[in-house]
């Protein structure tokens, strides 16, 4: 059984600092980071005495630590992680065909919008394209479920042509973009 650490803290801490602050988004940057990081930590010290029992858990909680990061504006951390979890994937991918690819893609999806945001349009571009070409097969399975996520990958494919100045392209992509998005 893992155990958190005291980094986490108390109750009555985390609500008297929201209450004080009133931002969450000071509050996810002072807690989140450690608390994930510590979870990251953990997986990989369970993955490496049990190998393949704990490749979905550690791979969703680095998945997840690369994601909040981005979302807190800290790409350039995020970046070295994100493209860990899209590692992470394609390993597990590979020993089990089918089960991480909805994941995978997901992953390469955060990466492609995070190499963008740090200026890497070229690197973004191939990123973004490998997902969205996973997310092409993913909707002929379940339709529902990844039309949106298609729809927005193509809207990032879309800024990231027009970062690169390929304007034509870019609109063609969004305008299949939109077409995924108002069939929802």
């Amino acid at each position: 059984m893992f155990t958190v650490s005291s980094r986490v803290p108390a109750p009555e801490t985390s609500s008297a600092a929201a209450a004080g602050t009133g931002n969450a988004a000071a509050m996810m940057r002072r807690y989140a980071r450690p608390i994930l990081e510590e979870a990251v930590q953990l997986y990989r010290t369970a993955e490496e005495a049990e190998p393949g029992r704990h490749r979905g858990e550690l791979t969703r909680a680095v998945t997840t630590l690369g994601i909040t990061l981005s979302r807190l504006g800290q790409e350039r951390d995020a970046r070295p992680i994100l493209e860990e979890a899209v590692q992470l994937y394609r390993t597990a991918e590979e020993a089990e065909p089918g089960r991480y690819r909805g994941e995978l893609t997901r992953a390469l999806d955060h990466l492609g919008a995070s190499l963008r945001t740090l200026g890497r349009p070229e690197q973004a571009l191939v990123v973004i394209g490998e997902a969205v070409e996973l997310y092409r097969v993913l909707i002929k399975m379940d339709l529902r479920a990844y039309q949106r996520r298609l729809a927005d990958a193509l809207i990032v494919r879309s800024a990231v042509l027009l970062d690169l100045g390929r304007f034509e392209e870019a609109r063609d992509v969004r305008q299949e973009a939109d077409l995924y998005g108002r069939t929802s």
